[in-house]
């Protein structure tokens, strides 16, 4: 999704997971933060559980939804 996005957007996506993650934050005014528990499992790194209703995953579907909104606003 982030790729799609950075080339609907005009750009060249990057092939670094963190590059990819923090231009596609930037570009489409989101909050990185919510992705730091992803790129560190993509790094190699043992994401921290996840409890029901946690903060963390929540404040990922969010910003995920709200990339969803910025795409589904974009002109083709």
């Amino acid at each position: 999704m982030f790729r799609a996005f950075l080339r609907l957007a005009g750009g060249v996506p990057p092939t670094d997971h963190d590059a990819l993650v923090r231009e596609t934050a930037a570009a489409a005014e989101l909050d990185v933060s919510a992705f730091e528990w992803l790129l560190g499992a993509l790094d190699g790194r043992t994401p921290p559980p996840l409890a029901a209703y946690d903060p963390i995953a929540g404040r990922y579907v969010d910003t995920m939804e709200k990339l969803a909104d910025v795409i589904d606003k974009m002109e083709t």
